[in-house]
């Protein structure tokens, strides 16, 4: 008759009250270092498409074309952005790894070649 309308009464309102406090300090505390002493850095920027490499080598290609252009396909000349060509090419390219990286049978592979790689050396050994 003392103890649980003691429990229930009084000390649940009392601990619900402390958590609720340092919940809230802890939020604040988090909000007011995020926008102090840690704030955000910038995001590093992307590229729209494609990566270096192929960014370089589409600008040589596209050098190749004008000079082509210029001389010996004087008559016919071709105008392809190869920078671009070769970033969709790219970005294909990545696509249909990363399906093949995520699949079932590849996962599979692996684990068949990790197995045969582990059979080889305890065999050898």
């Amino acid at each position: 008759m003392v103890y649980r309308p003691f429990v229930m009464d009084v000390l649940f309102p009392i601990g619900r009250f402390i958590a609720r406090v340092a919940d809230s300090l802890l939020d604040f505390s988090v909000v007011g270092l995020r926008k102090t002493v840690y704030k955000d850095s910038p995001l590093p920027q992307e590229r729209m498409e494609g990566n270096w490499l192929t960014d370089v080598v589409g600008s040589v290609l596209n050098v190749v074309q004008n000079i082509a252009n210029r001389t010996w396909k004087r008559r016919s000349p071709t105008s392809v952005n190869y920078r671009h060509t070769l970033a969709v090419r790219y970005d294909v390219w990545k696509e249909s790894n990363m399906v093949i990286e995520r699949s079932l049978s590849f996962g599979l592979l692996l684990v068949i070649i990790g197995f045969t790689l582990t059979l080889i050396y305890i065999l050898w050994w």
